[in-house]
């Protein structure tokens, strides 16, 4: 299993059957207070990941991406929304201009 499914450090996939497999939501997601800082050659960026329509105990790996100027995408990290508010703080490339939340459409959602 990728060390990036990895949730609160364990080795498996009980977070997603539990939430997914076994539940019954489909929750809506969005990006708040975005923040973007020049740190050491890169940004550090910083927000949240609002859900909503899931349940309390739902988690959900929650794939962001990064768009330069010219509008390339590549995937920054999983960020995993656990929570009607989750907040985030990562490292991006400098040439970053946008954070996109799952600009891909895996996630199923409203």
């Amino acid at each position: 299993m990728p060390a990036s499914l990895g949730y609160e450090g364990k080795k498996s996939l009980d977070w997603f059957f539990d939430s997914w497999v076994n539940g019954n939501s489909i929750p809506q997601f969005s990006l708040e207070g975005v923040r973007m800082v020049p740190s050491g050659g890169k940004l550090k960026v910083s927000g949240a990941i609002l859900q909503e329509h899931a349940a309390k105990d739902m988690v959900t790996a929650v794939p962001l991406y990064v768009a330069d100027a010219s509008g390339q995408q590549r995937f920054l990290a999983f960020v995993y929304a656990d929570d009607a508010k989750t907040e985030f703080t990562l490292f991006a490339p400098a040439s970053t201009k946008q954070i996109l939340l799952d600009p891909q459409e895996t996630l199923l959602r409203r």
